[in-house]
């Protein structure tokens, strides 16, 4: 659809893409966030079992995995309220 409405051809934007994907994910693994202006942001946290002390922790044992949170783009409306990019406009309606 990108390739569609662009003058840009399918394979140009698929390159792009995983381009895209390489750099991320290089930039991740060396601890900064990527953010995507208009898009999000990008960074990775890890989920670790706790200790009583912190001698006792041991990476291999106690990190159960990586994984990446994605925070979509927002801005703030009427004080305190946040918008989110891509639920703007969203009209809801109950189904019968």
């Amino acid at each position: 659809m990108i390739s569609e409405s662009n003058s840009v051809t399918e394979s140009d934007v698929y390159g792009v893409l995983v381009a895209l994907i390489h750099e991320m994910k290089f930039f991740l693994q060396m601890g900064h966030t990527i953010k995507l202006d208009g898009f999000g942001n990008f960074h990775l946290t890890i989920e670790s079992e706790t200790v009583d002390e912190k001698s006792d922790y041991r990476l291999k044992e106690h990190v159960k995995r990586v994984k990446c949170k994605f925070t979509p783009a927002s801005h703030r409306v009427t004080g305190r309220k946040l918008s989110y990019y891509f639920c703007e406009g969203v009209e809801l309606e109950l189904k019968p």
